[in-house]
């Protein structure tokens, strides 16, 4: 559940014109700042939960506005052929009639002013009504609305203020690959961010359990600030985020090599700088003996390194059938570790995601035609283990392959049976199984003469002993 405002919140709000801006609610300086739309006190916004709309007061004061109802516009037959699209000319108030309503305070009745005075708006269709009164509020009205901290909607503040800073990530990027690598309340994920903390924060708003690594000093997490919800301090204390360095990560032995030097040379002062140095570094020695002992439920990638070279020293800290998701806003390296031979990824493949808006109005439903292009790529594959002399097949070729013994099996059985039937002798009535048994031996030692006799015969006609010998392996037979 989302908290209510507080001090010291980083609050992004939307104005009428569709821009956002961050504040802060500080005890100390409270009056906040919003251009022509006026100053308000930051203080009047205490205990309120996020998403309200408010309105400037002209006393600095804050009042919360009530969900306006939907009209039904009535279907109409007519258009704006003949309107002519000139403000001077359509627009009977002066500047400087408009300036002095607008600095005394009266929006809605600046507004109510500029459509009575304009020649044009009752030739408007209801539609054009409408888009006019909305345009003079988002110019004129000194009304915003506090964004809820959630991550679609920090996303879309991010990509207004700086788009480059999150590497052109959209909500349906970052959704893709949330629900690609399978993210679930209580697992244990290891995370290579390099937009300031974004991609943890998408962990940590699903329940998930994060282990960052960065390769500065200290991990960049700066995004978290947009999400009240959650404490750096206190994620750090519960083991919820971790954090680790590359080379804490990669050279496991060195690194407990130098750090147990340390603590060698330091265990014996009393100096509470060297104390406090030492229970650092025994910490951070339990937190690498830890990140190479645990087996992490999944790997999630946003950085402008090499894919290959962020992927394959950290695939062996994933377990089996893990889900491997990598970010870039180029395709070019994700293509390239695509045709990495990885024999340890299953099934890998990249995905585009596209999204457009559309205006949908009864009878003319149009794309919105003013979407930035640049939308990111996203690779996923599957962790397994390969065992030596086993091929994976699939269920139909095992079931064709038992067929297929099946049925050789059941030809060789029917021409066993046929031979069988071909070389037993025949049983005539009237005669005993001794008679036949002599007839069977007589007719045997007859062939053989036979073969014999043509082996001579052969011989006698040239040809050779190579005919012989087969006559005369025959007979044997």
């Amino acid at each position: 559940m989302l908290p209510s405002i507080a001090e010291n919140h980083s609050i992004i709000i939307r104005l009428p014109s569709g821009a956002y801006k961050l504040i802060t609610v500080r005890p100390d300086s409270s009056n906040c700042s919003l251009g022509k739309f006026g100053t308000f006190d930051a203080n009047h916004l205490l205990g309120h939960p996020y998403g309200y709309t408010y309105e400037i007061q002209s006393d600095k004061s804050l009042r919360i506005l009530t969900a306006e109802t939907l009209k039904r516009i009535e279907e109409e037959v007519g258009n704006n052929e003949f309107i002519v699209d000139d403000n001077e000319m359509n627009q009977v108030m002066s500047h400087q009639e408009i300036r002095a309503l607008r600095d005394a305070g009266d929006r809605d009745a600046l507004i109510e002013k500029l459509k009575q005075n304009n020649k044009s708006f009752d030739l408007k269709t209801e539609y054009s009504k409408e888009k006019y009164t909305a345009r003079k509020m988002a110019k004129f009205a000194p009304r915003f609305t506090t964004i809820p901290p959630t991550l679609f909607d920090v996303i879309s503040f991010l990509t207004d203020k700086d788009p480059e800073k999150i590497m052109n990530v959209n909500q349906e990027s970052m959704a893709f690959m949330l629900s690609a690598a399978d993210v679930r309340p209580g697992g244990h994920y290891l995370v290579v961010d390099d937009v300031s903390g974004l991609l943890v924060a998408g962990l940590l708003e699903l329940g998930a359990n994060v282990t960052m690594i960065h390769d500065t000093e200290h991990a960049n997490i700066d995004s978290v600030k947009y999400f009240p919800q959650f404490n750096s301090e206190r994620l750090f204390a519960e083991g919820r985020l971790k954090a680790l360095n590359w080379e804490q990560a990669i050279h496991r032995d060195t690194v407990l090599e130098d750090l147990d030097e340390y603590i060698n040379d330091k265990k014996e002062s009393t100096h509470i700088k060297d104390i406090e140095k030492v229970e650092k570094r025994e910490a951070m020695k339990r937190a690498v003996i830890e990140f190479h002992d645990t087996t992490f439920d999944g790997l999630l990638v946003m950085s402008s390194y090499t894919p290959i070279g962020v992927l394959k020293p950290l695939l062996p800290r994933l377990g089996t059938s893990r889900k491997v998701v990598l970010y870039s806003p180029y395709r070019e390296p994700l293509l390239a570790l695509r045709h990495e031979p990885l024999p340890e990824l299953l099934m890998p493949s990249i995905k585009e995601l596209r999204a457009r808006e559309y205006q949908v109005l009864q009878g003319r439903t149009r794309p919105v035609m003013t979407k930035r292009g640049e939308w990111g790529y996203v690779y996923h594959a599957i962790k397994v283990e390969r065992l030596d002399g086993v091929i994976a097949i699939g269920k139909n070729q095992v079931a064709r392959e038992k067929n297929n013994a099946a049925a050789k099996k059941k030809a060789t059985a029917a021409t066993a049976q046929s031979t069988t039937a071909s070389t037993k002798p025949l049983l005539i009535e009237g005669e005993s199984m001794d008679d036949v048994e002599m007839k069977a031996s007589s007719q045997g030692e007859s062939s053989s003469n036979d073969l014999v006799e043509e082996a001579g015969a052969g011989e006698g006609r040239g040809g050779g002993d190579e005919h012989q010998a087969k006559k005369v392996k025959l007979s044997e037979a």
